[in-house]
């Protein structure tokens, strides 16, 4: 945990909290289970999956 000059550690706990929350609700139910709300205003959004989208290739793929 890196500490911050000028925050606020209870927040910075309570944040922590919130992302490994986040992370054991997207293992348990799977990537978007949780949103933000401007995904589920637009169209376009609210079908992006973006850990299924993302491709990662190796090395020798881009030469």
């Amino acid at each position: 945990m890196q500490c911050e000059l000028f925050g606020d550690a209870e927040e910075t706990e309570r944040l922590e909290r919130l992302d490994l929350a986040i992370d054991a609700l997207g293992e348990r139910f799977g990537n978007t289970c949780v949103k933000r709300a401007a995904e589920l205003t637009d169209e376009v959004m609210s079908g992006l999956d973006i850990k299924r989208d993302n491709t990662v290739h190796p090395v020798g793929f881009l030469r």
